[in-house]
């Protein structure tokens, strides 16, 4: 592949989510799909900021200084304010993980629809294709939260904690283009399988679904975009 087809490639990962509300303004029966994960996640942050608001956000924040206060000894004040934003990107991509988690059933419905809004077919329905989907969706779910925990791990170690960013994107990337993989039945290889044959797509997908989590406001609409743009980005639609 050539560096234009590379970033080609990349763009059309990375604005799969932008380009997934046309599809929405498209198909008005997206709405209601679309409306649900958005209910839960703003129940979610509104619990967090709560959760801010009596204090937690402090003790957290005391308790991290704590145990890492000597590991990061350059002075209080920058220290506070790296443990700050640091502590504040993981409570974010916890939480993200936590809603995604939440919201499963109801992204899955939203992914389905999405792939008839593309007009494309949309495997059968029955009772064990059922059952075989959740134990695919179950794997994916303990391996997306291992590596979710892994990178998070790396991301407190200095100068390599930047590493943690592109490894976070592709697991973001896991994420949301197994809603239509596992209704094909790709269990864990398949998709890993796929990532790898996609990765200039996967990044750029996962990038921008991390960013749009990570925005306030913008967030409310971040998992049923990125519900969406997965399965656009696993079609290449």
């Amino acid at each position: 592949m050539t560096l234009a087809s590379r970033f080609e490639d990349f763009w059309s990962g990375f604005s799969s989510p932008f380009r997934s509300l046309e599809l929405l303004l498209r198909d008005p029966g997206l709405f209601t799909l679309f409306i649900l994960p958005m209910s839960i996640t703003l129940t979610a942050i509104s619990i967090a900021v709560y959760g801010v608001l009596i204090g937690v956000w402090s003790a957290a924040k005391a308790l991290f200084l704590s145990w890492f206060g000597n590991a990061f000894a350059v002075g209080s004040g920058i220290l506070a304010a790296l443990a700050g934003l640091l502590l504040g990107w993981i409570a974010i991509l916890v939480l993200n993980q936590l809603i995604q988690l939440l919201s499963s059933p109801f992204n899955d419905l939203l992914a389905e629809r999405t792939e008839k809004a593309l007009g494309e077919p949309v495997p059968p329905f029955s009772f064990g294709h059922l059952i075989a989907v959740f134990w695919i969706d179950l794997r994916k779910t303990v391996l997306v939260l291992f590596l979710t925990g892994s990178f998070l791990l790396i991301g407190l170690i200095p100068i390599f904690g930047i590493l943690s960013v592109p490894g976070l994107a592709f697991v973001q990337a896991l994420t949301f283009v197994s809603y239509p993989q596992s209704r094909r039945k790709h269990g864990i290889r398949e998709s890993l399988r796929w990532i790898g044959a996609n990765p200039e797509r996967s990044l750029g997908f996962g990038l921008a679904s991390l960013l749009l989590f990570s925005i306030p406001v913008l967030n409310l609409f971040a998992l049923p975009l990125s519900v969406m743009a997965g399965t656009k980005t696993f079609l290449k639609k």
